[in-house]
């Protein structure tokens, strides 16, 4: 009873705050920008880079001239006004507020992360079609930042029907080509990731920890792997990651020596702390890495192949020379994709209309 009454309490305080900040927007607006975003206060690179993308967007108004507004579904009863656990400027509004306020919209650009396209199609549709037939131009585009969890072709090819125009902006340049352009059958921009190789804390070798990270994935082989590298290299202590604020995430990966990944593998427990001088070790996986990163010396082709050879790596590495270099190397090679600069330039060429496959 407890728990209802202060998540009650929590919504109420929410919709207040949400009442209070929308009034800042102009509701005769013509344009307006929406990002459809999750509705629970946790901290993933998805949401980051979300948030980051709202924030570009929000600084192009010149160029699209329309108000931008992130909300949550509206076929989903949850809400929530901030993101606490990483820093960023986004307020989040409910959907409902949008209909309700927003009376003379007569262009409207939805951004919807991969996952939620399918409950957007098959739920808020039913709920905002009406809304919508009265908006003359509908703009959906799908912020795909994780290629397996993109919606089926099927959708895909419905959701056509409910708008004048579909976009899908992807995170990772593996599927940022016309293979996928075509496999879509929608245009397709690159944006890459906020990523940007000096916003982190660098921190040389002899500086760090004999401390081993793990990424929270759920993945068949992890405890496997884990069990060899406790017996064999009982000198590190190993730290999964996990409910960690953002700011705390980058102090640990910089204290750190090493780090591994049990997820997609080119992600940021692999890049990140890379950028804060550490090593980190991944599975390759074709969906996510470009060529350019299948032989990094830390990537393996299978997880048997990290099973077998992750303790002798990490013994190697152990050492100034060894450490130094190989990092040094990794992060020259990373640092030509993730500058953010050519991050904002992409940005702003999704909103000029200058994608990368049309």
């Amino acid at each position: 009873m407890n728990r209802l009454i202060s998540n009650f309490k929590r919504y109420i305080y929410y919709k207040i705050k949400q009442n209070h900040y929308i009034k800042n927007y102009n509701f005769n607006a013509k344009n307006i920008i929406v990002f459809i975003v999750p509705n629970a206060n946790n901290i993933s690179g998805g949401m980051i880079s979300i948030s980051s993308i709202y924030e570009e967007t929000q600084k192009l108004n010149k160029i699209h001239n329309s108000e931008v507004l992130a909300c949550t579904s509206i076929s989903q009863n949850k809400t929530v006004f901030r993101y606490t656990m990483f820093k960023n400027k986004m307020k989040i509004f409910r959907f409902i507020q949008i209909i309700s306020l927003f009376k003379k919209i007569e262009t409207i650009l939805i951004h919807i992360p991969e996952y939620m396209v399918e409950n957007f199609y098959n739920k808020d549709l039913k709920l905002i079609y009406k809304w919508l037939k009265k908006i003359n131009n509908i703009h959906i585009n799908i912020l795909n930042q994780h290629v397996e969890s993109m919606p089926s072709i099927e959708t895909i090819n419905n959701l056509k029907l409910y708008c004048n125009r579909l976009t899908n902006t992807t995170a990772h340049e593996s599927y940022s080509n016309q293979e996928h352009r075509d496999k879509f059958g929608i245009p397709l921009h690159h944006l890459s990731a906020c990523c940007s190789y000096d916003n982190y804390f660098f921190k040389k070798y002899e500086k760090k920890e004999n401390v081993i990270l793990v990424s929270p994935d759920k993945n068949k082989y992890k405890d496997k792997i884990l069990k060899k590298i406790k017996t064999e290299l009982a000198t590190f202590k190993i730290i999964i990651i996990q409910n960690l604020l953002w700011s705390e995430y980058k102090k640990i990966i910089s204290n750190a020596k090493f780090c591994i990944t049990f997820g997609e593998g080119f992600d940021g427990y692999l890049i990140e702390p890379i950028f804060s001088g550490s090593i980190s070790f991944g599975v390759y996986n074709k969906n996510f890495f470009t060529d350019d990163y299948k032989n990094f010396p830390t990537v393996y082709k299978n997880y048997d192949d990290m099973y077998e050879n992750i303790c002798t790596d990490i013994k190697k590495y152990d050492n100034i020379n060894k450490y130094t270099l190989d990092n040094q190397i990794m992060y020259d090679c990373l640092k030509k994709m993730y500058s953010f600069e050519i991050y904002q330039s992409k940005v702003k060429n999704f909103y000029l209309n200058n994608l990368d496959f049309k």
